[in-house]
């Protein structure tokens, strides 16, 4: 099932045809930061699972496309929602998701940086998500590299850590996990410093996964 949130800053002239015929979502956001949702039908029970946000507001290859929507069939029992960030030009693919239920957001900023997805997909994720990561729909990965990173959650509670970065040979990869002590610091970072200033100026935070 796929369930959509609207940018009321978008369809403010709509709004009230929109509540009034409650077929979809709407997140009011103060300042970046969610403060409501307008839900049709029974709100989702909390989880403590995290949210999975899909960076797919550009066009990429049915091959990659394809095995990044298998990703998520294979995953998204370990999370407790997937925020699909989507475009104009990639609202098409939206029809290839039958396996597994989104929540879809439209972004009109497709040629900033991508930290501007991630705040559009952070913008749907309620106060009760303790963790959030985002992935691209251009670079899929394996499940297991899925798997290894969630079953490191409980290691970094531990030691204090709100920021998963994995590596290979050394290198920092993909996908990242954050605690959402940052999705107020990502909302109000400004587009030109992107995600790499987060990574720097909280390198203290941050708990490396050799995959």
């Amino acid at each position: 099932m796929i369930r959509k949130a609207l940018n009321i800053t978008t369809v403010k002239h709509d709004l009230l045809r929109l509540v009034a015929g409650g077929g979809e979502e709407i997140v009011i956001t103060k300042a970046g930061v969610p403060v409501a949702t307008l839900t049709p039908g029974a709100a989702p029970e909390k989880s403590k699972l995290p949210v999975l946000i899909m960076l797919g507001a550009k066009p990429c290859a049915a091959e990659l496309r394809g095995q990044t929507l298998e990703l998520c069939r294979l995953i998204s029992s370990r999370f407790s929602l997937i925020v699909w960030v989507y475009s104009a030009a990639t609202a098409g693919y939206l029809e290839e998701i039958t396996d597994f239920d989104v929540l879809a957001v439209e972004t009109t900023k497709t040629e900033q940086p991508i930290i501007t997805s991630i705040k559009a997909g952070l913008s749907c994720v309620s106060e009760s998500a303790r963790w959030f990561m985002y992935l691209f729909l251009n670079r899929p990965v394996p499940a297991v590299t899925i798997n290894f990173l969630l079953d490191r959650l409980p290691a970094a509670r531990t030691a204090g850590k709100g920021i998963i970065v994995p590596r290979r040979e050394k290198q920092p990869a993909h996908p990242l996990l954050f605690s959402s002590v940052y999705k107020d610091r990502i909302m109000r970072t400004r587009k030109e410093l992107g995600m790499p200033h987060i990574i720097r100026r909280h390198r203290h935070d941050v708990m490396f996964c050799d995959l």
